[in-house]
Parts: structure tokens; C-alpha cells; sequence
């Protein structure tokens, strides 16, 4: 079957070993993802443990084109628009465990435009940025991810993150 990246088609594995990914923790505040960066994910399980993600929210439908959670392995997963210059996009996410409800914002920070006479044959990037710098705030629903171009709600300016909890995949 075919891989949506999101770790509900093809477990994390697939995921860890093919897409850009972090280490989302409560300090982090800001995250700079390398250039022409296609997708990526982020490893909640630090922040989150065995809390359920039961919100999410991003601000920018020109940059980000999906975004979906798995519950099961504790990944936010993203996929962006190509062509698109240097942005940012507010990421929020709530999670719950024992009726306690907690929510955590961060500014992420991307770009996927290529230049008309550039060519990227030879270009690497090597980033280790940790995400270490950022802060919390809040915003997710549960939604299942349809993996279609209208799989993003949006929501007065705020488009929902998709949860991957009962997947279904529509390719």
C-alpha cells in the first residue's frame, strides 16, 4: 500500500525513516525546518506520554497542506505546499490525561519555493536543530484523515489538525 506519511498507512517506521522529523518538548517555542523540506513529522511522546492529543490547529493553509495526528504512535505529521516562500504558521495542540486538559503552541517556520533558475542537484542540508525553544498554548479536534486535497477544516482563519485514530485510508 501506498505511504501518506502520517504513520497510519505504513506504521512510524516508514515515517521515521523517510521524512524530516523532531522531538516536539514543552520548551520548544520556534522551529526552523531546512529548506524544500516536502513533509515532516514531529515525535510527540516526550511532551505528551500517554496523554490523547483531543485538539490541534495551524494558521496557514497556503504553507501547510495537511496535518493529521496518530494517536497510536504519537506523531504529528505534516505535509506542505510546494512553491511556497519563507512563512510561518502557528501550530497548536491539546492533549488530556486525567481530566487534566494541557495545550501547546509553537511558531514553525518553513519554505518550499524554488527558484526558477536554480537548480538543487548537489545541495544538501543538514539540520539539528533541536526544539528546544518552545511555549505552550492550545488547539486540536479529532477528525479522521481522508487523504484528499480537502482533508484540512478551516475554521474562522484556523484549520484543524486531522486525527488518524480509526484510519481509513481514501487514496
Amino acid at each position: 500500500p501506498e505511504c501518506g506519511m502520517d504513520a497510519g498507512d505504513c506504521g512510524p517506521s516508514e515515517v521515521f525513516n523517510n521524512v524530516y522529523g523532531l522531538q516536539l518538548e514543552n520548551e520548544t517555542q520556534s522551529v526552523e525546518v531546512p529548506p524544500l523540506t516536502p513533509a515532516m513529522y514531529f515525535n510527540l511522546s516526550t511532551l505528551i506520554g500517554e496523554a490523547r492529543v483531543v485538539d490541534g490547529s495551524h494558521d496557514n493553509a497556503d504553507l501547510i497542506r495537511t496535518a493529521a495526528v496518530s494517536q497510536k504512535h504519537k506523531i504529528l505529521s505534516l505535509t506542505f505546499h510546494r512553491n511556497i516562500t519563507r512563512q510561518n504558521v502557528t501550530i497548536s495542540i491539546t492533549y488530556e490525561l486525567d481530566a487534566k486538559i494541557t495545550e501547546k503552541s509553537f511558531i514553525l517556520t518553513a519554505e518550499t519555493y524554488i527558484p526558477e533558475n536554480t537548480t538543487n542537484s548537489n545541495t544538501t542540508t543538514n539540520s539539528t536543530s533541536p526544539l528546544s525553544t518552545m511555549q505552550s498554548l492550545g488547539g486540536l479536534t479529532n477528525h479522521t484523515t481522508n487523504h484528499t486535497a480537502n482533508n484540512v477544516v478551516n475554521h474562522t482563519a484556523n484549520h484543524t489538525i486531522n486525527n488518524t485514530t480509526n484510519h481509513t485510508s481514501n487514496h
